[in-house]
């Protein structure tokens, strides 16, 4: 008997773990449409919110469009639009619009969800060749991002107490990357993965300069991070001296001091970006030069791949 309820009390919890896993995959949250903003770029027929297809309006090219819900399964939105022309001119009206005069890949819920990194911003804007509506996402905003075209993605985000559906250029992402402080790693270059940053000569003093150079495994080309003491900043240190990377005069190089923090963010490919926050320029390969000794210096914006980088854990014994 006491064998049978085992049986039966083993198989009621590995029912009930599955039950649970199953509810966790089925629990993605869906974004709530209501009162998201967007701009039209063209003219868009509106439809009356009935069983019938008759068209009740145009919402015209520049028009601010308040989204009140999606229909996923119509691919349809009920919005709220201003009235243009007309006797009505000034009021607002209702009615429903089709999502693909408004935007690609949209659903009821994203395909990703990420945070604007500290110490960045992001530019959102309209559907337009034109891009005549350009919005500024700051630091820490939550993005809800759905489908991609070429070299955009649409996205829903929170600008000024307002939710608005725009896109914004691939190249321009920058998001909060999964750095541990626990863990150390190499730092590789996007100009070739085989070469990363490098305490020239392994020198463990202050001041010594850091450098590209082919990985070959020593514990000069090892790094660790930790909490910085400005917001939000990380501070990155030689595994070896434990002295931290500075950037006087442009040079990055060891230093005891402090004031060396940098804001770090990921892009849309996951590469990670290096900016400090003093001068607001970033770590950069000289000239975009893959050879060995090739100075690490700051150097300003420019999204190019002198400035992007991979961080692969090492494991230090």
């Amino acid at each position: 008997m006491k064998r049978i309820l085992s049986i039966l009390l083993v198989c009621v919890l590995m029912l009930s773990t599955i039950f649970s896993v199953n509810i966790l995959a089925a629990s993605k949250t869906a974004l709530s449409w209501k009162g998201v903003k967007t701009y039209a770029t063209k003219s868009i027929k509106v439809y009356k919110n009935t069983t019938t297809t008759t068209s009740s309006g145009t919402i015209y090219d520049g028009d601010c469009i308040t989204i009140n819900s999606y229909n996923q399964s119509s691919k349809r939105f009920n919005v709220t639009y201003p009235v243009t022309t007309g006797k009505n001119k000034g009021a607002t009206a209702i009615g429903y619009i089709k999502a693909s005069d408004i935007g690609y890949n949209l659903s009821n819920y994203p395909s990703k969800t990420w945070e604007v990194a500290l110490g960045f911003e992001i530019k959102g804007y309209t559907r337009s060749s034109k891009f005549n509506k350009c919005l500024t996402f700051p630091e820490g905003t939550t993005i809800c991002q759905f489908g991609s075209n070429g070299d955009y993605i649409s996205v829903v985000g929170k600008v000024s107490g307002a939710y608005w559906l725009v896109y914004m250029k691939k190249v321009d992402v920058r998001k909060v990357p999964s750095i541990s402080t626990s863990k150390t790693y190499k730092i590789t270059s996007k100009l070739n993965k085989n070469y990363v940053l490098d305490v020239a000569n392994g020198s463990k003093k202050e001041d010594a300069n850091i450098q590209l150079y082919k990985w070959n495994g020593t514990s000069a080309q090892v790094f660790q991070f930790e909490a910085g003491s400005t917001k939000s900043g990380y501070r990155i240190k030689s595994y070896d001296s434990k002295f931290y990377l500075g950037g006087e005069n442009n040079n990055v190089h060891l230093t005891t001091a402090f004031d060396c923090d940098y804001y770090i963010a990921e892009d849309n490919d996951g590469y990670i970006v290096f900016k400090d926050w003093l001068n607001g320029k970033m770590i950069d390969v000289a000239g975009g030069k893959v050879s060995n000794g090739t100075n690490i210096q700051l150097y300003k914006a420019n999204n190019t791949d002198s400035q992007k980088f991979k961080l692969v854990e090492i494991v230090k014994k």
